[in-house]
């Protein structure tokens, strides 16, 4: 028998002390540890969800009854599958021995006296039986709706639903309210993400900035330097060839490390960064610790060829002068001393040729 599609479930209020955190929520940091307990949980997720704005927002108004959680039946209790910023504020605002923990202790005191009674001892929960069944509400409001993760919690949401739930990269897609090619890229730029961690690079900052992840893998001439495929299948590795090495160096120059700074400084940068990687010239220059601008120009001067500028000059004066009627000025003084100075300069131009033409 089929699980009920969410829209037929009915919230129903729920104690708080049967509530738990999601341990697997995708917006852990990939350095979270993995066997946190339940207040370690909310004050790492306190400071990620930023979750004082949403108890701010309860202390005054109260907990909105159509802001439902979705949870998951574990044991005697329910773990939060969605709704995990909620839950973190109502926890911050009704155990004063876990907010004594936050980040910003103080102001999280100020606002749970502030508070008084509007602190709910339950909330309302939509309870499915698994997480895929809760996952087009994950999916389609943390990706296309009002609520959207920053872009690698999304990327870090994709990738668990095609690997881990087997999903197809056309049913992710219905389910984020995404395009299946959106879908595709996002795994394999994720996949990628990962398995540079998982060498050792330093992608630290490349979390915070994991946009840049899809733009620089965006340029061909950056996948093929560290041997990446342009497509991928479902749960297929993103490599064709992997260079771990060059792999170390693209992120480093594009996100830099905890000892360097990155050579790109803006997004649009990226652009010239694949130019520069994809001509020798060019990448020995940004091995040797020259400037991405530096390294541009050493690109441009290799590539620097005067007989094409020539060439495309000629072409020009040639096209004006086949445009030319003379037909009503062919006895005008004037214009037969232009066209004979044009031909002397022509002239010129042939003599000063090593082979001039028949």
């Amino acid at each position: 028998m089929n699980s009920p599609a969410l829209g037929e479930l009915v919230a129903e209020p729920i104690p708080l002390d049967q509530l738990l955190l999601d341990p697997l929520n995708p917006r852990l940091s990939a350095e979270s540890p993995t066997n946190m307990d339940q207040a370690e949980l909310a004050i790492e997720m306190a400071e990620i969800f930023e979750a004082l704005d949403v108890a701010r927002s309860i202390a005054s108004f109260g907990f909105y009854p159509w802001e439902a959680l979705v949870v998951v039946p574990e044991a005697e209790q329910f773990v939060v599958v969605e709704g995990n910023r909620r839950l973190t504020a109502v926890i911050g605002l009704a155990r004063p021995e876990v907010r004594a923990e936050f980040e910003d202790h103080e102001q999280w005191a100020e606002v749970a006296l502030q508070a008084g009674d509007n602190v709910p001892s339950s909330l309302p929960c939509v309870i499915v039986q698994s997480r895929e069944d809760a996952t087009p509400a994950l999916g389609y409001r943390h990706i296309s709706g009002i609520k959207p993760w920053e872009p690698h919690r999304q990327a870090a949401f994709v990738t668990h639903l095609v690997r881990d739930q087997g999903k197809t990269f056309d049913e992710v897609a219905i389910l984020t309210g995404q395009t299946e090619a959106w879908v595709r890229t996002t795994f394999r730029d994720f996949s990628v993400f990962e398995e540079a961690a998982g060498d050792g690079v330093d992608v630290s900052q490349a979390i915070e900035s994991y946009s840049l992840v899809t733009v620089m893998l965006g340029k061909q001439a950056i996948r093929d330097h560290i041997g990446v495929k342009k497509k991928v299948a479902e749960g297929a590795s993103p490599f064709e060839d992997k260079d771990a090495e060059n792999v170390a160096e693209v992120f480093e120059w594009v996100f830099g490390t905890s000892e360097a700074e990155p050579v790109v400084t803006d997004s649009r940068q990226i652009t010239t960064l694949a130019k520069v990687v994809g001509n020798p010239v060019g990448l020995a220059a940004l091995r040797d610790g020259a400037s991405l601008d530096q390294a541009q120009q050493d690109v441009d001067v290799s590539e620097y060829d005067p007989s094409e500028i020539v060439m495309k000059e000629i072409a020009k004066a040639t096209s004006i002068v086949r445009s030319l009627d003379l037909s009503e000025v062919a006895d005008h003084p004037e214009v037969q001393a232009k066209a004979e100075e044009l031909a002397e300069a022509i002239g010129e131009l042939l003599n000063g040729l090593d082979s001039p033409a028949s």
